[in-house]
């Protein structure tokens, strides 16, 4: 018999629960109090970088959503939300459909939300709305959920999950200095949970490859 997989091995202890749809879980109270420790830790490495600490819901606007390009790039990832804006006869038509086991959700409308693809994509539009940058620029801590259209088998490739983010608004030499302060906490930050860890160059398809 084969070895379970790292996802059956999940399932099978109750970390994570089945929906019937890959990429998509539920979590017991274990798996939360490790999200909830290591959120946890992620806001005492940042505590004395005084970010400003917003939280964004699990969708934005299908006009940020548009200006960011992100369609350009991975329009294969993207979530809309459609909803019903018939009347009754429509309505009584998409009852007949779910009856029938047919495809209901021909009537639906795009509708002016989608689903977040990244937690930091609300950022720029609300520092945007204020004017022009204060003097050392602007750090924001931010978490939302995200969603990706990828099922998958793995479990570390969610199709909705948390992200939490620092986002350093600055000048280019602003910028290389946060990166360069958090790549130097990020070893004994590792090192504190025991983890192994190396430091390597690495492509981010968000911005290219160069």
């Amino acid at each position: 018999m084969a070895s379970a997989t790292f996802l059956e091995r999940l399932i099978a202890s109750g970390l994570v629960i089945p929906t019937g749809v890959d990429g998509l879980y539920g979590r017991n109270a274990d798996f939360e109090a490790v999200v909830e420790g290591l959120d946890a830790l992620a806001t005492r490495w940042g505590a004395n970088d005084a970010a400003e600490r917003v939280r964004f819901p699990p969708a934005m606007p299908r006009d940020h959503f548009e200006r960011s390009e992100y369609l350009k790039g991975f329009p294969q990832l993207a979530g809309t939300v459609h909803c019903f804006c018939g009347d009754e006869r429509a309505h009584r038509d998409i009852l007949r459909c779910i009856e029938a086991g047919e495809d209901w959700t021909t009537g639906q409308v795009a509708s002016r939300v989608v689903l977040t693809p990244a937690a930091c994509y609300e950022v720029y539009p609300m520092l945007a709305a204020r004017g022009p940058l204060p003097d050392g620029g602007k750090l924001v801590d931010v978490m939302s959920w995200c969603f990706r259209h990828e099922p998958s088998l793995q479990p570390t490739r969610m199709q909705l999950f948390r992200m939490r983010e620092y986002v350093r608004v600055g000048t280019p030499d602003e910028i290389m200095a946060f990166r360069g302060d958090w790549m130097g906490r990020a070893v004994p930050l590792i090192e504190s949970l025991g983890l192994p860890h190396r430091m390597e160059l690495a492509n981010d398809p968000f911005f290219g490859r160069p």
